[in-house]
């Protein structure tokens, strides 16, 4: 009696799949490579890994979880014939480029008495760049990711409207947009009052600013500022910009913008009263711009929020 042999061979076969990567900010937590849209394997990016026991046929192989700033040449998923017993070729050749993007600053500056020579931009602390008072300027080769953009070199008499530094996230191969809006009162006249939330001082034209009230952060604060000359109450104020007396503080350190408008009277001084809200406590820098025969003076105090 002759013995019989099971005649089936293997119905399986192997894929060896190989990644090579090339260029700069190579993808450092590697691929995933699947077979048919099935649960893949981990792979480095210079790597080679060998995948069993798959059905012999024709399939598809992919590399994913790449980068953005990677590509993979060729096809991608590519078909592979898988044969019985035997290994399959599958090379991928990755290549990434810089990850980087860029960002476009555009400054407007509104107001009177405007900052003649401009700006300047800092991305995350670094050297600035210079930027018009109302103009733009592109800065490339920045890391994809969250940076701290700085507006700087304002005049006195100037702030930035909204907060600086602000932060912007740059994506890659994309240009991302950040605006600054600049407001600047009257710098003009030769009064100069220094004094604390309440007080008085003189300067060399005779005027006293007598500042009553004090800063709450959070609550609206009622400052009345009292104009004299020559020890005489002035009773005669000019309108200036449609009101007897307009108020700007910035905060110190972030230089925030607050612009007051004083209470509607029709009393030509001696007292201008405003109502403020200051955002947190802390140090503010105060300007009370007002007109007085037909000259627009400028008063700087320095008031602490509780």
């Amino acid at each position: 009696m002759t013995g019989c042999q099971d005649g089936a061979g293997p119905t399986t076969g192997a894929a060896r799949v190989t990644v090579t990567t090339t260029g700069i900010d190579l993808d450092a937590d590697g691929y995933i490579v699947t077979v048919d849209g099935e649960p893949g394997r981990a792979v480095a990016p210079v790597d080679a890994i060998t995948l069993h026991e798959i059905p012999t046929g024709a399939h598809t192989v992919a590399l994913g979880g790449l980068a953005v700033n990677c590509v993979v040449g060729g096809e991608n998923p590519r078909t592979v014939s898988v044969a019985a017993g035997s290994t399959a070729e599958v090379a991928f050749a990755v290549a990434c480029v810089a990850d980087v993007g860029s960002l476009h600053v555009t400054t407007a500056t509104t107001g009177v008495d405007l900052d003649p020579d401009g700006y300047a931009v800092s991305v995350d602390g670094g050297a600035g760049q210079a930027v018009g008072g109302s103009g733009t300027l592109t800065l490339s080769d920045l890391r994809s990711g969250e940076h701290l953009v700085r507006l700087d070199g304002l005049a006195s008499n100037c702030a930035v409207s909204d907060a600086s530094p602000r932060p912007v996230t740059v994506a890659f191969g994309a240009t991302a947009e950040v605006a600054f809006a600049v407001a600047c009162v009257a710098d003009v006249g030769s009064l100069r009052v220094t004094t604390a939330s309440t007080g008085l001082d003189l300067d060399g034209d005779g005027y006293t600013v007598r500042v009553d009230g004090h800063l709450v952060a959070g609550h609206v604060s009622r400052l009345t500022l009292t104009v004299s000359h020559d020890d005489t109450p002035v009773t005669d104020l000019q309108p200036y910009l449609g009101a007897y007396g307009h108020l700007v503080a910035l905060r110190a350190g972030d230089l925030g913008y607050l612009h007051v408008h004083p209470q509607e009277t029709t009393t030509a001084g001696p007292a201008i009263t405003f109502d403020v809200e200051v955002p947190t406590a802390g140090a503010y820098r105060l300007f009370l711009n007002f007109q007085h025969d037909g000259v627009v003076r400028t008063a700087g105090f320095t008031a602490t929020a509780s």
